[in-house]
């Protein structure tokens, strides 16, 4: 997943391991610090650098704060993953 996410929205490894934990947890949020501990990154460096970047490539709000909660994908958001999954896939198949 991350190798197909970092390709297709032409984000880094890390910004693809924080998609990838939010695709994960979907539709369920996390909290930033969970976020951080999972891709091993600073909870600032998840809140000022990743989520924004990510809400800048994929589709509008896709990406949701629920206050108190954390982060999710919201359901344009996962679609969306589950699009890019499949277009890789497909061409992944149809290159062999």
């Amino acid at each position: 997943m991350m190798c197909a996410w970092a390709h297709w929205f032409g984000i880094s490894s890390r910004a693809s391991a924080v998609l990838t934990e939010l695709y994960l947890a979907s539709p369920d949020p996390l909290s930033r610090d969970d976020l951080a501990l999972r891709t091993r990154c600073t909870p600032a460096t998840i809140a000022r650098l990743f989520l924004p970047l990510l809400r800048q490539v994929m589709v509008d709000d896709a990406i949701d704060h629920i206050p108190g909660s954390g982060y999710l994908l919201t359901e344009d958001g996962a679609a969306e993953c589950r699009r890019v999954l499949m277009t890789m896939s497909d061409e992944l198949r149809a290159a062999v």
